[in-house]
């Protein structure tokens, strides 16, 4: 497993810790194109949120709400892994 896919697996076991699966799931469908904006978002706040969120982790964030292929992935995992 790389560690892009580690790092999906613990946002998905934060997710369902949080109950929030579902709703996380319908957010990333719905929002299509969206998703690119919210990762550009995730670049700019990169220095504002490092001490929340480590840097690779954001990156890794950023990357998968910039690949809509990568985003389905996700959403993918969330369905078939934590509902």
């Amino acid at each position: 497993m790389n560690s892009d896919q580690h790092t999906w697996r613990k946002w998905a076991s934060f997710l369902q810790h949080l109950g929030v699966i579902d709703l996380s799931i319908s957010l990333l469908e719905i929002a299509g194109p969206l998703t690119m904006i919210a990762a550009q978002v995730v670049y700019f706040c990169q220095p504002l949120i490092r001490w929340l969120i480590p840097l690779e982790n954001s990156q890794i964030l950023a990357e998968m709400l910039d690949e809509p292929d990568a985003t389905r992935e996700f959403v993918r995992l969330l369905k078939e892994e934590y509902r």
